[in-house]
């Protein structure tokens, strides 16, 4: 009897024992299914910068007022090669090089300027657009190897930098000028500007010795050679 009884009893303890094995993998199971839940995925977004500065009204714009300072700048330069070419005097050709030089300062500067004051903008208008279309990240185009066109903003960003409000530096080409000043002129604003000192000793300067006069002239003489120099190139 107790062999007969017993077998019934432990049937039912590896029974039970069974079904907590079993109750505690479900339970298991669905608490990692719980904490590996995927994460909403990640929105991109890519941008073709290039087309923004080339393609926005502010990149336009920037890009006319630069080339109607480099239109005005290379008609000076283009004079002034003229008169270092054939009969230029080495003044002239010094002169040449050192309008080149300026000439590239002037436009790269400016260049520049406009640059800044539109990508200053742009980044401004695409932070706002990223956020109010909940996007994670945006990539420039050039850093995408590869991408779906349906992430490409670059049109949504150009609407929106068309619609804000751009401060470009105002570029006056008059007040540009490629020609240096020679060192007979540029002691005149240095008179002027003690124009008080130089007014009171006028009368002493006037009892001085004639040698004195006559040692101003020959500087006096060398601008009128210079004069006749560009002249006579300016001629030919």
């Amino acid at each position: 009897m107790n062999r007969v009884l017993s077998r019934p009893i432990r049937l039912s303890a590896g029974l039970l024992l069974l079904l907590f094995v079993l109750a505690a993998g479900c339970s298991q199971d669905q608490t990692t299914q719980t904490e590996t839940s995927p994460e909403p995925a990640m929105r991109v977004a890519v941008v073709d910068e290039t087309r923004i500065f080339n393609e926005s009204n502010a990149g336009l714009e920037g890009v006319k007022m630069l080339n109607a300072l480099n239109q005005s700048l290379r008609e000076e330069l283009a004079a002034m090669q003229d008169a270092a070419q054939g009969n230029g005097t080495e003044e002239d050709v010094a002169n040449f090089r050192a309008a080149v030089q300026r000439y590239q300062e002037i436009t790269n500067n400016q260049q520049r300027a406009l640059y800044d004051a539109v990508q200053e903008e742009y980044v401004a208008v695409l932070a706002e657009f990223r956020r109010a279309n909940d996007i994670d990240v945006v990539f420039g185009q050039e850093n995408a190897l590869s991408y779906n066109p349906d992430v490409d903003i670059t049109e949504e960003v150009i609407a929106a930098l068309n619609s804000a409000s751009v401060e470009l530096p105002a570029i006056d080409p008059t007040e540009y000028s490629l020609a240096g000043t020679p060192a007979a002129e540029e002691t005149v604003p240095a008179v002027t500007e003690e124009s008080p000192e130089a007014a009171a000793e006028a009368p002493e300067a006037a009892e001085e010795a004639p040698a004195d006069e006559n040692a101003t002239q020959p500087e006096a003489a060398e601008e009128p050679d210079a004069q006749n120099a560009s002249g006579g190139n300016a001629t030919e």
